[in-house]
């Protein structure tokens, strides 16, 4: 049964179809894409963009509209659109948590305490949710981190750290 909605950014639903795991995230999860991220994925065919599109068309994807955040959080100026618009979409109620592959967002997260995960913690994600083994959850962390970018910090942490932490 899904339980938590999580807003999804296009570089990590990029990852998660590259790596075979958008559907699985779709079962596990009520997953949502920003206007702009979903554009920014269907308008450039980027990889993804039919997976997107089918999710969308099934339900499974829904497509949100940031509100005006509450409180005082400055989002830092140079984030993408994508990224901006799925913080602000957080920031005024629109998930549990975030799905957030790039380094300034994830940053605002931390600072902002909000909820939030890279893309190749996802296979852990689901293991807990037990959509995938531990022995399947660690080959997909191996296939986001060659096709991420991640430093060895990150792909230390995601491989180390507790699930009480995810």
């Amino acid at each position: 049964m899904k339980t938590k909605t999580v807003l999804v950014d296009a570089s990590s639903a990029i990852l998660l179809h590259k790596a075979d795991l958008l559907d699985r995230m779709q079962a596990a999860f009520h997953l949502c894409v920003v206007a702009s991220v979903y554009g920014e994925l269907t308008d450039y065919q980027k990889p993804g963009a039919r997976a997107i599109a089918r999710g969308r068309r099934s339900r499974q994807i829904r497509i949100v509209t940031p509100t005006a955040a509450g409180g005082s959080h400055t989002l830092p100026v140079n984030l993408h659109r994508g990224e901006r618009d799925t913080l602000l979409c957080f920031l005024g109620g629109g998930a549990d948590f975030i799905v957030i592959d790039d380094g300034r967002g994830a940053g605002f997260c931390r600072r902002a305490d909000i909820p939030y995960v890279n893309a190749l913690l996802c296979p852990r994600l689901l293991a807990s949710a037990d959509r995938l083994t531990p022995t399947g959850a660690r080959a997909a962390m191996a296939r986001i981190a060659d096709l991420g970018r991640y430093s060895d910090e990150v792909k230390h942490y995601a491989a180390t750290c507790s699930d009480t932490a995810l």
